[in-house]
C-alpha cells in the first residue's frame, strides 16, 4: 500500500470530496480503457504526463493492472516522494520542468527536439489528465509535438482539456489567472492537434456517467515519413 500526505494531494476540490484518490484514479483508467476498447492496461507500455500521484495509488492500492507506467511530473516534491517510496519495477517516474504560467512560470518551454528523459523510448499510450486545461496554446503545441515522439505508430494519446462552444479559438474562463482554465473551441483544439501529427478518434463530453473528467480526446499518430516511425 502507498500511503500518501495530504499535502500532495493536488486532485481539485470536488475530486478530493469524492473519496480515496485511489478510487478516482480507477475510474478514469476503466473509461480511458472503455474508450480504447480494452479491458485493461496490463499489455500497455503507458506514459503519463502531468502524472501526480493518483494513477500510481491506483496501480498499487488497487491492484490495477498496468504494463508498465513511466510518469511524468513538473512537480519535483511528488517525483522524490515517488522514487523514495515506491519499489514495483513496472513504475517509474522523472521529473521535467515545463513552463506554465500559474504553476511553473520558471521552468522551461517543452521543445519537441531537444533531448528528452525517456531518450528514444516509445509507448503505446500516453495519456493526460488535468493538463490541458492549464496549458496556452504555445505551451499545449509542444507538448503535444512532444508526445507524438514517444508513442509508437499503433500507439494512442488520451487526453482531457476545456473546450467551449463559441467561435473564440482559446480563451481562459478565469482571466485574472492565465493558465487556470485555458479553454479552447474544438476546431482550434483539432488543429492543434492535426499539426502535431495527430489524427482525432473521437471526443466525449464532460462527466460521463459522473466520471471526474472535462472533455476527453481520444487520438491515434499520423505517420510522418522521416520520424523514423514504428
Amino acid at each position: 500500500m502507498l500511503k500518501v500526505p495530504e499535502s500532495l494531494n493536488r486532485n481539485a476540490k470536488g475530486v478530493r470530496e469524492m473519496g480515496d484518490p485511489a478510487d478516482s484514479g480507477l475510474l478514469l483508467i476503466n473509461y480511458m480503457c472503455a474508450r480504447l476498447g480494452i479491458d485493461s492496461l496490463a499489455a500497455l507500455d503507458v506514459l503519463d504526463l502531468g502524472c501526480g500521484l493518483r494513477f500510481t495509488q491506483s496501480i498499487l492500492n488497487r491492484n490495477a493492472p498496468i504494463g508498465t507506467y513511466t510518469g511524468l511530473e513538473v512537480d519535483e516534491t511528488v517525483v522524490d516522494f515517488l522514487d523514495a517510496n515506491v519499489t514495483d519495477p513496472r513504475l517509474s517516474y522523472h521529473h521535467v520542468d515545463v513552463l506554465n504560467r500559474l504553476y511553473n512560470p520558471t521552468g522551461r518551454r517543452l521543445d519537441a527536439d531537444a533531448p528528452s528523459p525517456l531518450d528514444d523510448a516509445r509507448f503505446d499510450l500516453a495519456c493526460m489528465f488535468s493538463v490541458i486545461t492549464h496549458q496556452q496554446p504555445e505551451e499545449a503545441r509542444p507538448i503535444f509535438e512532444f508526445l507524438r515522439r514517444h508513442i509508437k505508430l499503433d500507439g494512442w494519446l488520451f487526453f482531457s482539456a476545456f473546450i467551449h462552444e463559441d467561435d473564440v479559438s482559446y480563451e481562459e474562463r478565469d482571466p485574472e489567472a492565465p493558465g487556470h482554465m485555458s479553454s479552447y473551441s474544438l476546431p482550434y483544439m483539432s488543429k492543434l492537434l492535426v499539426d502535431a501529427s495527430w489524427f482525432v478518434v473521437s471526443v466525449a463530453d464532460p462527466q460521463p456517467n459522473g466520471v471526474p473528467i472535462q472533455t476527453s480526446f481520444l487520438c491515434k499518430p499520423v505517420a510522418r515519413c522521416s520520424s523514423g516511425d514504428s
